[in-house]
């Protein structure tokens, strides 16, 4: 047995995921027989490029859409566009998804409603996740009427039976129970950015970076040591055990993706920005965001 040791940024850890999601089981079945439906999101942005594809032109740009950025919790500037004056209505499913996959072909812009009525159990909705406790528990977070798509997400899938896929790197690791995340997070009086709620996503599997490698090169992957600077902030130190030839494809791979990065984000800069729930926005309407996040959450229960 040969050990190494490796340093991975978030980014890095993010197209690992993205190449183990397209290699899961869950997903070869799918690819061929049904459909996959992939949330958007930074951290399987890069199955698009794995597959060579870029986002219809129709939301072209919607890679991401509620993410944690230094100014404080946002939506990306197409979601908000999709979303805007016609905010219940989209917590309903209506708005379009650019990431669904009918046999391995991407399909156009379809509203999330319509393909969750068409997916059954051998059919994949792929979700990234905000969050994993000390117990492996997974946090999700969540800014609209009913959850949103997610929410759209947990209540069908006892009815339509398809498969959740989860994702995410260890940066998401937090010393918190998800339960207690998610009691701390309602109610809040305040917040920089749009208020989020927090429930815990139940999912048929889960793959961080660490199986990701497993899956992608053989080697166990262990993280030892964390953070750092130079773009190593929240990146992770690991120490990889196998054969001689699994390093070497472990090696072989690290360096495929030495220089990937994540597209520029497609964002309002706050001045300009037209969301009424974001109390940084100048649009900004307390009465609105107070209907907004006083309705009820559809959650999967703990």
């Amino acid at each position: 047995m040969k050990r190494g040791q490796v340093v991975l940024t978030v980014t890095k850890s993010k197209m690992l995921i993205s190449k183990a999601i397209l290699q899961h089981p869950m997903i070869k079945k799918a690819w061929s027989d049904g459909i996959v439906v992939v949330h958007p999101s930074s951290t399987v942005y890069f199955i698009l490029e794995e597959l060579g594809l870029t986002l219809p032109e129709g939301n072209r740009g919607l890679w991401v859409c509620g993410h944690v950025r230094s100014l404080g919790l946002c939506l990306s500037k197409p979601m908000i566009e999709l979303m805007m004056g016609t905010y219940e209505a989209q917590s309903g499913g209506k708005y379009p998804f650019d990431l669904v996959f009918k046999k391995g072909v991407l399909q156009p812009s379809t509203p999330l409603s319509d393909v969750l009525a068409e997916m059954g159990e051998n059919d994949v909705y792929v979700k990234t996740i905000n969050a994993i406790d000390p117990q492996g528990k997974l946090g999700i977070l969540l800014c609209v009427p009913g959850g949103g798509s997610v929410g759209n997400v947990i209540v069908n899938k006892p009815i339509r039976n398809y498969k959740i896929l989860a994702a995410g790197g260890l940066e998401k690791l937090i010393p918190t129970p998800i339960r207690d995340a998610g009691r701390l997070c309602r109610g809040l009086d305040r917040s920089v950015g749009v208020k989020t709620s927090m429930t815990v996503l139940k999912a048929d599997d889960f793959i961080t970076e660490v199986t990701a490698i497993e899956m992608l090169t053989g080697c166990k992957a262990t993280a030892v040591a964390c953070g750092g600077i130079d773009g190593m902030e929240g990146g992770y130190v690991y120490v990889l055990e196998g054969t001689s030839q699994q390093l070497d494809t472990a090696w072989t791979l690290f360096d495929e993706i030495k220089d990937c990065k994540l597209p520029s984000l497609p964002d309002f800069a706050c001045e300009d920005c037209i969301f009424k729930v974001c109390n940084l926005s100048p649009h900004y309407d307390p009465n609105y965001a107070e209907g907004v996040h006083g309705a009820p959450l559809v959650v999967q229960k703990d």
